[in-house]
């Protein structure tokens, strides 16, 4: 027997043997950015307070609030297949004009496969005077997968992400522009936070009626 017929046997040897296996990296999104009515998340920081709740059917708020008690914004989202989406922002201050996402901006992990990236280009729409359409471009990248220990607890596989936000057109207010990093435990969700805007650890949260600590 030649060292062709040889291989070819092997090859379907082989291919009857092997089992489709899910890849490890996959995962459930949803979990890593739950989005429950009545959800509290409590941090330091000038964003002091987070609640979540429901406006309409497929969108969800997340009114951000300072010590007080008064709200400083309140962020909307939508929950797709590939994971929760940043719709809208809205400020109180009126420093910056409500801003919408075209298509909504990825806001949880897609994958705990470090150095993977995702580059997603979007539609900065603000509810201005002149009603500015700007292309803006959003990458991701996951940075690491680890055990974070902060005031409230301690927590395991969490995700950090990289978003660097980028506005494509040239004009003089980039409110958005920068980079954020962001902490995500499964089941809880952001459990620390560093932005242009402000920095925060979680001190204590209650999600789908489960206490943190």
């Amino acid at each position: 027997m030649n060292k062709l017929a040889l291989l070819l046997i092997s090859v379907i040897f082989l291919s009857g043997c092997i089992q489709k296996v899910e890849r490890p990296y996959r995962i459930d999104p949803s979990r890593y950015f739950p989005l429950n009515v009545g959800d509290e998340f409590l941090y330091t920081g000038a964003i002091r307070k987070v609640i979540t709740s429901k406006d309409i059917e497929h969108l969800f708020t997340r009114a951000f609030l300072d010590s007080t008690g008064d709200m400083i914004k309140r962020e909307d989202y939508v929950i797709s297949e590939s994971g929760v989406r940043l719709n809208s922002i809205f400020t109180v201050s009126g420093k910056i004009p409500a801003i919408y996402f075209e298509p909504p901006l990825p806001y949880s992990p897609w994958t705990n496969l470090v150095g993977d990236t995702l580059l997603f280009n979007t539609v900065e729409i603000r509810g201005d005077s002149v009603n500015n359409h700007l292309r803006a471009q959003v990458k991701y990248e996951v940075l690491s997968v680890d055990t974070l220990i902060i005031s409230s607890g301690i927590f395991e596989n969490c995700i950090k992400i990289k978003m660097d936000y980028r506005t494509l057109d040239d004009i003089d207010t980039k409110f958005l522009d920068g980079q954020s990093l962001f902490w995500y435990a499964r089941d809880i969700g952001i459990i620390k936070y560093s932005s242009p805007f402000g920095t925060g650890e979680l001190l204590q949260a209650t999600v789908g009626g489960i206490n943190y600590p």
